[in-house]
Formats: C-alpha cells, structure tokens, sequence
C-alpha cells in the first residue's frame, strides 16, 4: 500500500495472506505520519494457501471474518498483495513517448516480455522515467499476475463482505513500506522472511535493482 498518497479517509485495512497465517492490520492519520489502530493475526492450517495460490479460500475467507470480528474492524475497503510463479516482474526499456502511447506500445508487446497467454493475466505497467539524452529510452516497470490467481482472492474476499481497492506485488509493498518510513532513499537490500519462502529485495538508489525469492530448496529469479 502507497501509504503516502492516500489520505485519511481513503485508507484501506491491510490484509496479508500467507502459507502459514493471515495477518490484518488497520493504521489511521497521526501527527507525524501513521499509527496502528489495531492490528491481528490467525494461524492457517498447512497448506491451504501454498505459493500464493488459495487452494482452500473458504478456510482462509473464515480466518479473515474473525479476525475482522475480534478486532471489531468495521471498515470495507481492503488491501492485500500476492507473489508467487502467477506474477511476473520485469523491467523493460522503449522509446521515450506519451502515455498513451506508451500504453498502446506495451500492449501490443507485452506477448514478448510474458510467459503467459495475455488473455489470462491483468497487465500494468510503471513509467521509471530513466529518460537520458544520448538514447531517449526509459526503464519500464512492468508487471503481470494470472486473472485466475487475482480473481480468486477478489472472491473470497467478496464473499465475506470486503472490497479489495488496492492490488500490489509483495515486493513492491515492502519496498513502499521501507521508503515510507526511512524518509530517504538508498541501496539497500530486503528481506522478508515467511514460513516457506524468503523474498529478497534490492533496492538501487530508491528503484528495485533486482530480487530473489528463495523456496524449498530453489532459487527463481525475478
């Protein structure tokens, strides 16, 4: 969540949904930034959510309602983010142009950049504006999730009453969540240690430099 740029009234709860637990959190404006109104966690049993596919969403759709009930969180709108082999990550490099077109060009090859069918994956993208005069190319964020993975969550989310706003990347949750609170920008590595996997986060002067993601013995790339 870009907490930065939602105000007081547009933040969302913060949910995380991993292999082992869920954890729910929900901040408020303070003085000088954001603080916890309340915040909970509830274990999942082994694997019912396993590299961030939800192979039982009614067992975890039921751990969410609770907590949300014991922490007496009345509002709706939440946030959550995945990972896993359905998002894929990756920087690209095009000819400086509008927005507009830029967006018209990723679409028309973004089937090069994605090992899936673009039938079957939500799409964005980020303009780094990495713009050099010798070139005029840009560094391009662009990221792909499954429809089939996203959807999911967006229905067993939907089904207890709860509205996802806001979508993100794991490894872009964490980097946000680092620059909120370190107020500057540096190269720096981050690691996020799960119950099954380590997700690894190298940032380069403020921007994701590269990232590794560690499980069961195997190393991918992103």
């Amino acid at each position: 969540m870009k907490l930065s740029f939602l105000p007081a009234k547009d933040l969302v709860v913060g949910v995380d949904i991993g292999s082992h637990s869920v954890k729910v959190c929900q901040l408020k404006r303070a003085d000088k930034g954001y603080s916890v109104v309340t915040a909970g966690i509830a274990r999942l049993p082994e694997g019912v959510v396993d590299d961030g596919a939800l192979n039982e969403p009614e067992v975890v759709a039921a751990a969410i309602k609770e907590l949300f009930k014991q922490l007496k969180i009345k509002k709706k709108k939440v946030g959550f983010s995945i990972s896993g082999y359905s998002v894929i990550v990756k920087k690209i490099q095009v000819t400086v142009m509008e927005p507009d077109e830029m967006e018209s060009h990723i679409m028309e090859e973004a089937e090069q950049y994605v090992p899936f069918d673009l039938d079957d994956i939500y799409l964005d993208f980020q303009d780094l504006v990495t713009t050099t005069e010798e070139d005029e190319k840009t560094d391009v964020m662009l990221v792909a999730a499954k429809k089939e993975v996203v959807d999911e969550y967006l229905e067993m989310l939907a089904g207890i009453g709860l509205q996802a706003t806001v979508v993100d990347i794991d490894g872009f949750a964490l980097e946000n969540t680092y620059e909120y609170n370190a107020g500057e920008k540096r190269n720096v590595a981050l690691i996020d240690i799960g119950a099954s996997k380590i997700n690894i986060n190298i940032l380069a002067n403020g921007g994701i430099g590269g990232g590794s993601r560690y499980r069961g013995g195997k190393r991918a790339i992103n």
